[in-house]
């Protein structure tokens, strides 16, 4: 992923076995990012990120903080995603508790 101005660009993906070997697919298309409003001046930060988790990061421009920015708002998505998680697993344990008691089983 791509990170400047603000901006995302999902530039593609990184596909690896129970090997540790892996290969990249992606397409970096200059005309597609300028086209976005993406000049490729202005690219600051480049992350490898597994759903919502990054895996590694890196700063063209440090001074610009894109990443941190990044990190700030994609936080609060994945700690109500767990949050979220956390209260439905526990809504069905409790679901099977009382089932299981109303039927007379331990």
């Amino acid at each position: 992923m791509l990170i400047g101005e603000g901006k995302e660009f999902n530039l593609g993906r990184i596909y690896t076995d129970d090997n540790y070997t892996g290969k990249g697919d992606f397409n970096l298309n200059y005309k597609e990012l300028e086209g976005m409003g993406f000049s490729i001046n202005r690219i600051n930060g480049i992350l490898i990120t597994r759903d919502s988790n990054i895996l590694l990061g890196g700063y063209f421009n440090k001074e610009d903080k894109s990443i941190d920015r990044y990190i700030k708002k994609n936080s609060t998505k994945s700690s109500n995603n767990r949050r979220n998680c956390r209260r439905k697993r526990h809504k069905r344990r409790n679901h099977r508790n009382r089932t299981r008691n109303r039927d007379g089983k331990t």
